[in-house]
C-alpha cells in the first residue's frame, strides 16, 4: 500500500513547540488547546510575513531541526514501512534540511519525500490531494481538516488526528479521526484484513461456482484457467506498482460470467 504521511503534527511535534517559542518570544501565555486554526497569523494576531519569519527563526536556532516525535510515531512509522511505499507529503513552509534531518532520523527506511502548497501561508504548488492523486496514495495520515476533506472526496481514505484545529471539519466515509499512533496501526491492520478477506471471498465464491453441477465448463477451469490467471496477475500487478486488490478480484472474476451463464453472456 502506498501510505502518504503529513509531518508537522503528525510525525513532530510541530504547533507545541511553535506556541512555546511565540510564547517567550511575545511573552505571551497562548495554550496549544487554543490553537483552533492553523492559520498562526490570525491565532497568534501577527502579520502573515512576521509568522513565516518566526518559523524561519525557530529552525535557524535550532529547535524546527530538533522536534519532539508524536507519541509512538517513529516506531509506527518503521512498521508500516515494512510491507508499505512511505510517502512524506508535508505543507511546511522551512522547508531547507527537511530531507536531510528526515535520512537522518529513519535510518536505513526507504520513503519519499513530497511538498505541497500550503493554503494558509499562501505559498504555490500542487495541493496534497493533488499529489495524492498523482502518486496513487491510497491512504494519507493527515492532521488538518481541510486538507483531509479534499483528499477524502477524491475518493482517497484519510486517517485524521484529533487536533484543536480540526475540530469543525466534515464527516466524510472516508475519513477516520485517531487519537494516537496506537490508532492509526489498528486501522491499518485492521483495513488490510478486510481487503485480504474481500479477496479471499471472491476466490471462494468463484471455486463455489465452478464445482456447481449448473456450472457450464465443469469444474477445471477453477484450477487450470482461474488459479494460473490469478497468480500471474499478481506477479503483474507488483511489478506494475498498481492495486493489487482490484487486478486480484478481476483475475478472479474475469471469466466467472461463462461459468454461471455460458460464453455467449461471460461478460460481467
Amino acid at each position: 500500500m502506498k501510505i502518504g504521511i503529513d509531518l508537522d503534527d503528525v510525525v513532530f511535534e510541530f504547533t507545541r513547540e511553535f506556541v512555546k517559542y511565540y510564547n517567550k518570544k511575545y511573552g505571551k501565555g497562548l495554550k496549544f488547546e487554543e490553537v483552533s486554526t492553523y492559520d498562526f497569523a490570525k491565532v497568534f494576531d501577527l502579520s502573515l510575513e512576521t509568522t513565516l519569519e518566526l518559523i524561519r527563526e525557530m529552525v535557524l536556532v535550532g529547535i524546527g531541526r530538533n522536534l519532539p516525535f508524536c507519541d509512538c510515531a517513529k516506531e509506527s512509522i518503521f512498521r508500516l514501512a515494512r510491507n508499505n511505499e512511505i510517502f512524506f507529503i508535508t505543507s511546511r513552509t522551512a522547508r531547507n534540511g527537511t530531507l536531510e534531518n528526515l535520512k537522518r532520523l529513519f535510518p536505513g527506511m526507504e520513503f519519499q519525500l513530497i511538498f505541497s502548497s500550503n493554503s494558509y501561508a499562501r505559498n504555490e504548488g500542487k495541493t496534497k490531494a493533488e499529489i495524492c492523486n498523482e502518486y496513487e496514495i491510497q491512504l494519507m495520515i493527515e492532521d488538518d481538516g481541510g486538507y483531509a476533506e479534499e483528499i477524502a472526496s477524491n475518493g482517497k481514505r484519510v486517517i485524521l488526528f484529533d487536533k484543536p484545529w480540526n475540530q469543525n471539519y466534515q464527516e466524510h466515509p472516508n475519513i477516520i479521526k485517531v487519537n494516537h499512533w496506537n490508532d492509526v496501526g489498528d486501522n491499518i491492520w485492521d483495513t488490510e484484513k478486510k481487503e485480504e478477506n474481500i479477496v479471499e471471498q471472491v476466490r471462494q465464491f468463484v471455486e463455489d461456482e465452478c464445482k456447481k453441477p449448473t456450472s457450464k465448463y465443469g469444474s477445471e477451469p477453477y484450477l487450470f484457467h482461474f488459479v494460473p490467471v490469478h497468480k500471474y496477475a499478481k506477479v503483474l500487478a507488483e511489478k506494475l506498482g498498481v492495486d493489487s486488490e482490484i487486478v486480484e478480484l478481476s483475475a478472479w472474476l474475469h471469466d466467472i460470467g461463462s461459468i454461471i451463464d455460458g460464453r455467449e453472456n461471460h461478460h460481467i
